[in-house]
């Protein structure tokens, strides 16, 4: 299963940075679903990707990064500072 959740990480990290705004934005959403299925993330690499996701033209994708940011807040129990 890690190697799944690796796999998945960093999956999303690609697609965060695709020209699709909706790819985007699915793809900083799944950051939210694996902090809750895994109880885990790799910060270093999703908050940098969340703080632009935030910052993106498209409102989907902002909107997306929100509910990523609460997802993960909420059950990694950390504050992100983001929001």
């Amino acid at each position: 299963q890690s190697d799944d959740h690796n796999f998945a990480e960093q999956l999303c990290h690609k697609l965060a940075l695709h020209s699709s705004p909706e790819v985007r934005g699915n793809a900083v959403l799944g950051f939210g679903h694996l902090a809750r299925r895994n109880g885990s993330l790799n910060m270093d690499a999703a908050v940098p990707l969340l703080r632009m996701a935030l910052e993106d033209g498209d409102p989907y994708v902002r909107s997306q990064a929100k509910s990523a940011i609460d997802d993960i807040q909420h059950f990694l129990r950390v504050d992100l500072g983001l929001l």
